[in-house]
């Protein structure tokens, strides 16, 4: 039985995710805000802050897992 294609809508899709370019500029922005206007803007600062520790974090255990790989490849069979 083929699935009934008629009624299905596409999704659209997804925004990109924001580049460590990106999260720099927003954290420079806020970091200005949080300066002139006070701590209203004090959480936008600190998630964005927090995003960019995340994206490091992320980056160091990829290379650690692929430095892990070739340390650890075991040889192929004949």
């Amino acid at each position: 039985m083929q699935p009934n294609t008629q009624n299905q809508t596409k999704l659209p899709a997804a925004p990109p995710l924001p580049t460590r370019e990106d999260l720099e500029t927003a954290l420079n922005l806020f970091a200005k805000l949080v300066d002139k206007y006070g701590t209203d803007y004090l959480p936008f600062f600190l998630r964005i802050e927090r995003e960019l520790i995340a994206l490091e974090e992320e980056k160091d255990a990829l290379s650690r897992a692929r430095a892990r790989a070739r340390m650890h490849t075991t040889p192929k069979r004949a």
